[in-house]
């Protein structure tokens, strides 16, 4: 790791990661969904167990996160499912 690499860390103008690991990780797509999936349902049953014990407003807390790891992890799944091996360039 040089000083050009932690440079283009710091702004968003050229794609780090992306060509790195998008093409190793999008042979295993479906199963980070479903592993991911697995975690957002682990999380919609703490939701509801906090909201058994009484605590309404961190029940609801709780079942935003749910819903906002969902996005992100379907926003990747689909950015894997369309990467084409493009550079940041």
């Amino acid at each position: 790791m040089n000083k050009e690499f932690f440079k283009d860390l710091m702004d968003l103008k050229k794609a780090v990661f992306v060509p790195k690991f998008a093409a190793q990780l999008k042979q295993y797509n479906k199963l980070i969904y479903y592993v991911g999936l697995f975690f957002v349902f682990l999380m919609l049953l703490q939701s509801l167990i906090t909201l058994i014990h009484g605590a309404i407003s961190m029940a609801i807390l709780e079942l935003a996160w749910a819903f906002i790891s969902f996005i992100i992890l379907r926003m990747f799944c689909e950015f894997l499912m369309d990467f084409q091996g493009r550079s940041g360039k």
